[in-house]
């Protein structure tokens, strides 16, 4: 069952952020993967809600890589997904601590660091 995908205000300012500053200081083909990345991971996320990483030990908040630099967070509800934020993942972690994520320990395909 595909889930409806609510976008909070938060999320929507900040995709806007991005489309904005990609407009002013990156190519149409850049916009374009951007724009097309954000919809495959949309739709991905609606069809198959349980894809993205756990965060924060909160099986209902997830989150999945959109660009290298770009991670899309959301919270799965009875019949909708609510995409909380767009995150850039060079900023300060300590901003995700202040909306209640923390970053993922484990995205899917990468392997751990484990300390001998």
């Amino acid at each position: 069952m595909a889930y409806k995908i609510v976008w909070s205000k938060r999320s929507q300012r900040e995709f806007d952020n991005i489309v904005k500053y990609l407009l002013e200081n990156w190519s149409q083909h850049v916009i374009s993967n951007f724009l097309s990345e954000v919809d495959d991971k949309v739709i991905l996320i609606s069809d198959s809600h349980e894809i993205g990483t756990i965060v924060k030990k909160n099986r209902n908040k997830r989150s999945i890589i959109i660009t290298p630099h770009t991670r899309l967070y959301y919270k799965i509800g009875k019949e909708k997904i609510t995409i909380i934020t767009l995150f850039d993942t060079r900023q300060n972690p300590k901003k995700l601590k202040k909306m209640g994520l923390a970053e993922p320990i484990i995205e899917y395909g990468e392997t751990p660091n484990v300390i001998s």
